[in-house]
């Protein structure tokens, strides 16, 4: 279950971070992504944004191209203020000892609620 937290200021620019935890079976394994990443509101809800991604304890980087969209909930004075869809786009670079090289990249969507 992904989470993220973005740091606002005054202007269009933010500083965003994104936590990914994973948990398999088989193989038992516990995973974490960390993406922090610098995005900018273009207007109309849109935002555009490019996050790096690091796998903890794995020999994984890359990063993340994103849009997001936007839809403030009913008046915006409950506890969720907007609904949101994400696409995102993770190109990852992996280069473990002794393994394969591989740059895989997928086509990733999110929504949720904003608070």
């Amino acid at each position: 279950m992904p989470f993220g937290i973005s740091i606002k200021g005054q202007g269009r620019l933010f500083v965003d971070f994104e936590f990914i935890p994973t948990v398999s079976q088989t193989p038992h394994q516990t995973t974490l992504t960390v993406d922090p990443g610098l995005l900018c509101h273009v207007g109309r809800g849109f935002t555009v944004g490019l996050r790096a991604t690091f796998n903890v304890n794995t020999p994984q980087i890359g990063f993340v191209p994103l849009v997001n969209k936007s839809w403030t909930l009913r008046d915006g004075t409950g506890f969720f203020k907007t609904f949101f869809v994400e696409m995102d786009i993770p190109v990852t670079f992996s280069r473990p000892t002794g393994g394969p090289a591989t740059n895989p990249t997928t086509l990733a969507t999110q929504f949720g609620f904003g608070f």
